[in-house]
């Protein structure tokens, strides 16, 4: 299925869009803004025959707080084709990614790598038409582009996010290209082997349940680790005293519901 063109306002807005991003968008964003429409360019030549527009890329907090990007058929100002980058992944204050000057390269690396897994939802949201709901976006035409790119970048093939049939040791296409590039080339700003790995990213199509198997299993360091990262985000926001923050966990502890033992 062939989606139907845009029209000419929503590529004239777009082209505008990148226009102002690269030359006059804040200083802070804009050098970034700059290289990453440029590679979406080689890109767009290189793998998609130049039949994509020019896509809304966003340094900005995707939908799911678990994901480090995301891609959204309309965006919040009703155009479409938004892809968003989370701007903690560059900045260094994210907590999967490595701070510091000497990882901003390999930071530079993860953001690229998230604005070419969206950069393959644009492509079936705008030329293919096939959304593949049942599988967050995930289904075997994403596997499909995944595994072709991935092969120009010598990279090995990948699975659908459903973990079924003789492909099912494969890693998942809902973490590529992370799950899949070779150890160190991230300059170790990122530790694809550990829990980011499992993190991935969602699309806009949420709301269904994630398929067994796909979901991690959390460990009670984990569980304290993601605490304590969600009170200092909390702390760097609001004013909060430790009675007040005890008082928080009490009420949570007891809000929890004891699971059955099977």
């Amino acid at each position: 299925m062939t989606k139907p063109s845009l029209t000419p306002a929503d590529r004239k807005h777009r082209e505008e869009f990148a226009t102002f991003s690269i030359k006059h968008g804040h200083e802070a964003y804009r050098a970034v803004l700059e290289s990453l429409y440029a590679l979406w360019e080689v890109w767009n030549r290189d793998h998609f025959g130049g039949r994509l527009v020019k896509p809304h890329i966003l340094l900005a907090e995707p939908k799911s707080p678990r994901a480090l990007g995301d891609h959204s058929n309309i965006s919040g100002w009703g155009s479409k084709n938004q892809i968003r980058i989370r701007p903690s992944v560059l900045d260094g204050s994210h907590p999967q990614v490595q701070a510091g000057e000497e990882f901003a390269e390999g930071r530079f690396l993860i953001a690229a790598d998230i604005l070419l897994h969206e950069t393959i939802h644009q492509y079936h949201d705008e030329i293919t038409g096939l959304v593949e709901r049942s599988y967050h976006g995930h289904g075997p035409a994403f596997r499909d582009e995944c595994n072709r790119i991935g092969r120009e970048l010598g990279l090995p093939p990948v699975r659908t996010a459903k973990a079924r049939g003789p492909e099912k040791e494969l890693p998942s296409c809902a973490h590529w290209p992370f799950n899949v590039r070779p150890e160190g080339y991230y300059r170790g700003a990122f530790d694809v082997g550990g829990e980011a790995k499992e993190q991935g990213e969602e699309t806009e199509h949420e709301g269904e349940p994630e398929e067994e198997g796909e979901r991690p299993a959390a460990k009670a360091e984990d569980l304290a680790r993601f605490l304590a990262t969600a009170i200092e985000q909390f702390e760097q926001r609001f004013a909060i005293t430790p009675e007040e923050k005890l008082e928080a966990v009490r009420r949570l502890v007891k809000g929890m519901k004891p699971r059955n033992l099977v």
